[in-house]
């Protein structure tokens, strides 16, 4: 008899590409925290801390992130906390995911807007489109 394989307990690889708005500081010190799902639930997390990538103004970062497979990915938080100087403005431009199986998605966000550093995430959901 074969056995149906649970997706949830393999691990994939998801390429993450990061665009940081040029209205952005130069560089970032915030903690970065992408946390992206499916239609069910959230279930991969990226946190871009002191030791990772800096996120700079006007370029796109990649990222290769591991974790549990899932179906087609249709949303993505940005959580943005912990400057270690008086003011950071980072800005998102968009944020593209591309998965084992599906054709990339990209999450756009608002021109110019800055994700509040207030511990509540931000971002679109296009897992019940119109």
């Amino acid at each position: 008899m074969k056995r149906k394989k649970n997706l949830d307990k393999l691990n994939c690889n998801y390429r993450v590409s990061i665009k940081t708005s040029c209205l952005s500081p130069f560089i970032t010190y915030d903690r970065i925290t992408l946390v992206f799902g499916n239609v069910t639930r959230y279930q991969t997390v990226y946190i871009n801390s002191m030791g990772g990538i800096r996120l700079e103004r006007c370029l796109t970062d990649v990222v290769i992130i591991e974790g549990p497979c899932q179906d087609k990915i249709c949303k993505m938080t940005i959580f943005r906390s912990g400057s270690v100087y008086n003011y950071d403005s980072w800005i998102v431009e968009y944020v593209t995911v591309e998965d084992y199986k599906n054709p990339p998605i990209t999450f756009y966000y608002e021109p110019n807007y800055i994700i509040p550093d207030d511990g509540v995430g931000y971002g679109p959901d296009y897992c019940h489109g119109d």
